[in-house]
């Protein structure tokens, strides 16, 4: 029985080691980050590349209330994005997600609304491309919501992948969209509970096999 302990007290320290590992700095799990590439859809696609160490990952701008950009969509859309953490926050030495924050000044609806993002890349050295793979949180924006039926989630879905001219809805004034690139890790306190789950079944085994 102690062994099964102290076997499963190691797996867990190990688990939880290698999970906060993941988010030291972004993509690092993957390789050498190099840039991140934007596809931003208003009609036509616009590809935007910001390299690893530049300045606009680093800086909220909106946060800041500057009225500055980082780049600009066709529909007067003014568009920010930095390195963040899982909520949007800014986070540019230890965050493991990219959050883009859209400032539309338009009151429209449905598909007429801004922040439209078709996909987003982390690009590593030897040429591997990583694509977002899940939103991780989102506000929404003006004209989409549980109001606009079909438009209830600003269509966030479709940042998802590789591009396919296919692009987010999100909303206007302003709006905002956090993805992730890997799976999310499971927190050390549910591998702990997994566990003693695993343990509390091998003690019930015994005591079934002394009977």
């Amino acid at each position: 029985m102690k062994r099964i302990v102290a076997i499963l007290f190691v797996a867990c320290c190990v688990f939880c080691v290698a999970g906060s590992a993941n988010a030291i700095s972004l993509g690092s799990q993957f390789g050498t980050l190099v840039s991140i590439t934007v596809h931003e859809q208003t009609g036509s696609v616009r590809i935007f590349t910001f390299d690893d160490e530049a300045l606009q990952l680093q800086v909220d701008i909106m946060a800041e209330g500057s009225g500055a950009y980082d780049f600009l969509g066709t529909g007067n859309e003014f568009y920010d994005i930095y390195v963040s953490d899982a909520s949007g926050g800014l986070d540019y030495a230890a965050g493991d997600f990219i959050t883009i924050d859209c400032f539309r000044d338009a009151r429209l609806t449905g598909g007429a609304v801004g922040n439209n993002i078709d996909a987003v890349a982390l690009n590593f050295s030897g040429g591997l491309n990583v694509w977002a793979k899940y939103v991780s949180s989102y506000t929404l924006g003006y004209g989409v919501g549980a109001a606009y039926p079909g438009y209830e989630d600003g269509w966030v879905n479709e940042a998802l992948g590789i591009p396919d001219a296919l692009s987010t809805r999100v909303g206007d004034q302003y709006s905002s969209l956090t993805l992730g690139f890997s799976q999310p890790v499971p927190e050390p306190a549910t591998m702990l509970l997994f566990g003693l789950g695993i343990l509390g079944l091998a003690g019930v085994s015994r005591k079934k096999l002394r009977k």
